[in-house]
């Protein structure tokens, strides 16, 4: 080791300085120290002691190192080990530096150690401690509560899970060690589930990961499955028991199980007296419902947990059923069936007036009276099977009223009617071919029709076609039978005539292009004639070919013979016609040109007219300026003046056919010279604005330039429009000759200015408030007395106007705000010249600011706080206008505070102003206000049905909130509405209390009584198509405990009949709704769908190709909502002359035979139709019935009438 001295030197010198130096001396010095220790060992506690030595200096220094990462500094310090072997290092140090190791072993014993072998939940444990042989005792806990102290025991966990296994072991020696392992006993089944209501989706979280190889699930309502994380729905709620269990890829099991809730649970009880009900609510989670929703089979509900006593208005078997909802959202519902007895039922046979009735009503044998009231006046009986005839017809609503055995009552109504028969019918004729249509009645229905038509013929169809003899009168009678065997004909028949009319005319004859007159001779043999149709064979004239008048008149589009036609058709429907040969002659043809002239000059004219067979002989010539001529050659005409002329030349021939044509002659004027012209200081712009006629053109132009006395010469030009420098501003001579290309020519002369002949200007506020009007003062002037012409002023908003009338004010309104640059250009006539002059200026448009402030209402007595909450948009608000409204001054402040002698509503206004002047108005009510007294009226006071509570208050009364209380236990809502309804749902006295507030003035509470009425129950059944009519339907009202009654047909039409029968016109569906109300005005609703479909497809009997009408010319089918359909039209020997399956959108035929086959027209006779169809709603036709038969047929005949 190396030491250093301390050496110091003194030197004395005259200066007594004295230094010091270090030297710095090395040389070795030998260790004189050793290191050793002791122990003293109790198990793992060690107690060490220094036994180290030195020869040379002190031990100063002890640095233990126990081998196990621990240290120490003291000289003897203790220390506990773990088991095991550990290497124990002592190193001192001296205070002259010398240092010295010792190191040593120490072993603790003993040391705990096991190994274990695993086959699922099984596992051997095999002790492994040190030293071997010496271990006396072994303790074992195996982490699930189970203990062993043998040597190397075997364990069998009932549980799936990682358990940490203690052993402890004990040496010969008494010390013990420990020794702690995880097993994992495999595989551990867990999982977790998110619930909605009655879904489940399971997620197994069984461990370890990724190493299960199967999935049992078992549900606990029988329903399973093999999924790792199935999604399930329980149909039925409940508690069920869920069970897990999954498969190691060792093939080692595992399982668990947990419980789920599927609430709620819905059930109840009910109490039954004959039909009222006391339903209780047994529903579980107790507590946890939140709403129930009873529905109680009959169209009614309730949201009541218990609701009140429920009484049946209808018998039998009915299905209640309960939807409860739990504080989580979710729902369940049951249902029961319930038996209301007894159940009143009657059935009946009736043969016209006579019904016997037939009790039905159950249960069998337990009914012990009957009573029967059949509507008509008659005392009741109390049979149970009686008979009875009724005296008048009508609808009769007979009710039986049965007692069973346990004193409980029901009652049916059924619908009686007796039939009121009415025989009558409707025709349409086509001369001699006639279509009946019954309009017989009969409330029971009509089911046999026997037709007489007075010619031997007959028919049982409900709607039969019949074919007259020509030329007759013929009665027709029909016989009705209705359901009921009632027969009926009508009180007299009808008659039928067939005589046809004979047409004839006679013409008086023009020339061509005169009109010719027909006169009408026709005879009508006594029967009105119902319309005329005339063909005057004349297809170039174009709609006016044809005419219906009687006697027409007609011009003929050409010369020669026309085969005119007349058609005759009476109020019968017959069809007759006669032709004849009309002449037309021929005319003349005028034709001539001409060559254009001057005014003054003679107008050629060249005669072109041509005679057409008949010689012209006369030619008459109109010149269209009040002269005329007869056939002159040449043909040479002089006008005195320019202009247009209608020249017209006549002609006559020989035939005494005349014909004129005119044309306009066009004369040309001589030209009329002028110009215009602008200036800017000593330059003027001319332009020519020469007058030229139409039929020529300015050939040259000759301008020149003189001082004002026309004396001095100054320029000259030969262009249309030249630029001319003057020497000086000034007046100047300026002069214009032109010459056309017919050699025409004019001159004129002008006074001229050139310069600046106005002057631009006005005056405006610089400064303006959106909203407000700009104000401009026009005050242009002109140096040389120019006459204004225009202004023109463009605002600089995409706006501008020009004036040709000086307004001296000028106002615009700005739509924004800004800054805008306002132009103004003023124009000016000067001597035929046009000068200009412009100004512009900026105006700037502000911002209004807005009013607004607030303020609290208050009770009579206190201060009213406003405070200012205006918005000056940018700008400064200056000033504040205050009026209260009730007389006091003007306040100036910004927010004050003002005192109201009154109370009462007080219309307060503030305007505020910002430093440009602009201003805004606000007006608000401000409140003085008092307790109001207010008293309340009660409407529809009626059960289970809106009750409606209406305050009585002047209109002036500043009524601010309302809070009312319905005095109902059942239902304690409350309500702030001003007129409110409640709903009742049991028979009580309520007590009613309203406060109003006026601005927070309470109303001492106003207290009334509600007694709800009972309402009626609504109830209707329908009989379509009554008494075989499609779209008649019969309305049997079922109401009950009802007075009065509002249907609704759902066709736009009403009526207040109890028991009314309507007629729909169109297919729809439509709903139909009765409202019934009882002696309390109390009303219930019932309603009903009614669908209609109207069908049918029916085929003339005869048809008249020659009839100029078109629904006798033609065998058309007439059909309604037809999907598809074919016809063919055969002649006797079979051969098909017509076929068609067109169809329009409403499913009517489009097409018909005309009685032509391969383009010639069929004789007249007898041909046969066959048909097939099929309706849109797919039911299919049946066929119509034909004359003289009694089933429907598929076929028919026609007769063709020529």
């Amino acid at each position: 080791m190396r030491k250093y001295l301390k050496i110091t030197i003194k030197d004395l010198t005259v200066f007594a300085l004295s230094l010091t130096f270090i030297l710095m001396l090395s040389f070795k010095v030998q260790a004189q120290v050793t290191a050793d220790f002791s122990y003293v060992q109790t198990c793992k506690d060690f107690v060490f002691t220094d036994e180290s030595s030195t020869t040379l200096g002190t031990i100063d220094t002890w640095e233990w190192d126990f081998g196990d990462g621990n240290t120490s500094n003291i000289q003897n310090p203790t220390h506990t080990f773990a088991s095991g072997s550990y290497n124990v290092t002592l190193t001192v140090t001296t205070d002259n530096l010398a240092s010295d190791s010792y190191a040593e072993v120490v072993d603790i014993i003993p040391i705990a150690n096991f190994t274990f072998d695993q086959f699922c939940d099984s596992v051997s444990f095999l002790d492994s401690s040190t030293p071997n042989g010496e271990i006396t005792a072994w303790d074992w806990d195996f982490g699930d509560g189970g203990t062993s102290i043998d040597e190397d025991p075997q364990h069998v966990y009932s549980n799936h899970g990682t358990y940490n296994v203690h052993l402890e072991v004990t040496h010969n020696s008494g010390c013990t060690d420990t020794i702690s392992q995880q097993v994992d006993i495999i595989p551990k089944a867990t999982f977790s589930y998110i619930q909605t209501c009655d879904t489940f989706n399971f997620t197994d979280e069984s461990t370890p990961l990724f190493q299960i190889t199967s999935w049992e699930w078992d549900f606990g309502d029988g329903g399973s499955s093999t999924d790792p994380s199935p999604l399930y729905i329980y149909p039925v709620a409940g508690n069920y028991l869920v069970k897990l269990i999954v498969t190691h890829s060792s093939g080692c099991m595992d399982s668990t199980t947990q419980l789920v809730d599927i609430v709620p649970v819905a059930d109840f009880t009910y109490v039954q007296s004959c039909n009222s009900f006391t339903f209780t609510d047994a529903s579980t989670p107790v507590g946890d419902i939140t709403e129930w929703n009873w529905d109680f089979g009959d169209g009614t509900n309730s949201t009541f947990q218990n609701p009140p006593a429920h009484d049946y208005l209808i018998s039998g078997l009915i299905d209640v059923e309960l939807l409860v909802t739990h504080s989580s959202g979710c729902k369940d519902s049951i249902t029961q069936q319930i038996n209301i007895i007894p159940v009143a039922d009657f059935t009946y046979d009736q043969f016209c007036d006579s019904i016997e009735f037939f009790d039905a009503s159950t249960p069998v044998g337990e009914i012990t009276t009957w009573e029967w009231d059949f509507d008509d006046g008659t005392p009741i009986s109390y049979d149970q099977y009686p008979i009875h005839v009724y005296a008048n017809p009508g609808t009769y609503f007979t009710e039986l009223i049965v007692t069973h055995t346990s004193t409980c009552k029901d009652t049916i109504t059924q619908e009686i009617i007796i039939p009121d028969i009415e025989a009558e019918f409707t025709f349409d004729q086509i001369c001699d071919s006639v279509y009946f249509f019954d309009a017989s009645s009969s409330t029971a229905g009509i089911e046999f029709w026997e037709w007489d038509f007075g010619d031997g013929g007959f028919s049982n169809d409900t709607n039969p076609a019949h074919l007259f003899p020509s030329n007759g009168e013929y009665e027709v009678i029909l016989t009705i039978t209705d359901s009921l065997g009632c027969v009926l004909s009508p009180n007299k028949p009808d008659t039928i005539n067939t005589f046809h009319s004979l047409p004839g005319f006679n013409s008086q004859i023009f020339c061509f292009t005169d009109s010719t007159i027909f006169i009408n001779e026709t005879d009508s043999q006594d029967v009105e004639v119902q319309s005329w149709f005339w063909d005057f064979d004349d297809p170039a004239s174009g709609p006016e070919n044809t005419s219906v008048l009687f006697e027409p008149k007609h011009s003929f589009s050409k010369e020669g013979n026309f085969f005119v036609e007349l058609f005759a058709m009476n109020i019968n429907g017959c069809l007759d016609s006669i032709t004849q040969t009309v002449t037309i002659d021929t005319l003349p043809e005028p034709l001539f040109t001409y060559e254009y002239a001057t005014e003054g000059q003679p107008t050629n004219f060249t005669d072109l007219s041509v005679s057409h067979g008949s010689y012209i002989y006369n030619k008459y010539w109109d010149w269209g300026d009040e002269t005329n001529s007869v056939n002159i050659n040449p043909v040479l005409h002089v006008y005195d003046t320019c202009g247009v002329f209608n020249v017209c030349l006549g002609t006559t021939a020989l035939n005494g056919c005349t014909d004129t044509l005119c044309l306009e002659t066009k004369v040309a004027c001589t030209p009329i010279a002028d110009f215009s012209y602008v200036t800017y200081n000593v330059t003027g712009e001319f332009s020519d604005s020469t007058i030229v006629d139409t039929l020529t053109l300015i050939d040259s132009w000759y301008w020149t330039f003189h001082d004002s006395l026309n004396i001095v010469f100054i320029g000259e030009s030969y262009e249309q429009n030249p630029i001319f420098i003057f020497p000086d501003e000034g007046f100047y001579n300026a002069c214009l000759t032109v010459t056309d290309t017919l050699g025409g020519t004019d001159d004129t002369c002008m006074l001229v200015y050139i310069g600046n002949a106005i002057i631009a200007h006005y005056i405006y506020d610089e400064d303006i408030c959106i909203g407000d009007s700009a104000i401009f003062i026009e005050n242009s002037y002109s140096p040389v007395g120019a006459n204004f012409t225009s202004w023109y002023w463009d605002f600089d908003d995409g706006s501008d106007s020009t004036y040709f009338v000086k307004d001296t004010i000028m106002t615009h309104y700005f739509e924004l705000t800004g800054d805008y640059s306002v132009l103004m250009i003023v124009t000016a006539d000067y001597n035929n010249g046009e000068v200009t002059d412009s100004i512009r200026r900026t105006v700037s448009v502000h911002s209004n600011p807005v009013a607004y402030f607030d303020s609290v209402g208050v009770c009579k007595g206190e201060d009213s706080y406003f405070y200012d909450l205006s918005d000056p948009f940018g700008d400064t608000l200056t000033n504040w206008y205050w009026n209260f409204g009730d007389g006091t001054p003007i306040n100036t402040a910004q927010n004050p505070i003002h005192h109201y002698n009154e109370y009462g509503t007080f219309f307060t206004n503030l305007v505020v102003a910002t430093q440009f002047g602009c201003t805004d108005t606000m007006v608000q009510n401000s409140h003085v206000s008092y307790a109001p007294q207010i008293t309340f009226d009660i409407e529809n006071q009626c059960l289970n049905s809106p009750t409606r509570f209406i305050p009585n208050f002047d209109s002036t009364d500043a009524i601010t909130s309302w809070f009312w209380e319905f005095g109902d236990s059942r239902d304690t809502t409350t309500s702030t509405e001003e007129s409110p309804t409640h709903i009742y749902t049991e028979f009580a006295i309520y007590q009613v209390s309203m406060t109003a507030s006026s601005f927070g003035c309470d109303s001492p509470p106003e207290i009334n009584p509600v007694f709800p009425k009972p309402i009626p129950y609504s109830d209707f059944n329908m009989n379509p198509n009554y008494g075989g009519s499609q779209g008649k339907v019969q309305f049997v009202n079922g109401s009950i405990y009802a007075e009065t009654y509002l249907w609704d047909f759902g066709n736009g039409q009403s009526s207040t009949v109890e028991s009314p029968i309507e007629v729909y016109e169109d297919d729809s569906t439509y709903i139909i709704t009765l409202i019934s109300k009882n002696e309390y005005q109390c009303a219930d609703t019932s309603r009903m769908e009614y669908e209609l479909f109207f069908k049918g497809l029916y085929f003339p009997t005869a048809f008249s190709p020659n009839n100029p009408n078109s629904g006798v010319s033609l065998f058309t089918p007439h059909g309604i909502n037809l999907a598809k359909y074919h016809v063919q039209v055969f002649d006797m020997r079979g051969t098909q002359l017509w076929e068609s399956e067109e169809i329009d959108g409403l499913g009517r035929p489009i097409e018909s035979w005309d009685g032509y086959y391969d383009g010639t027209l069929m004789p007249q006779g007898l041909y046969l139709w066959r048909a097939t169809a099929t309706f849109t709603n797919g039911t299919i036709w049946q066929g119509t019935t034909l004359q003289n038969n009694e089933e429907p047929q598929m076929q028919g005949t026609v007769t063709l009438i020529r």
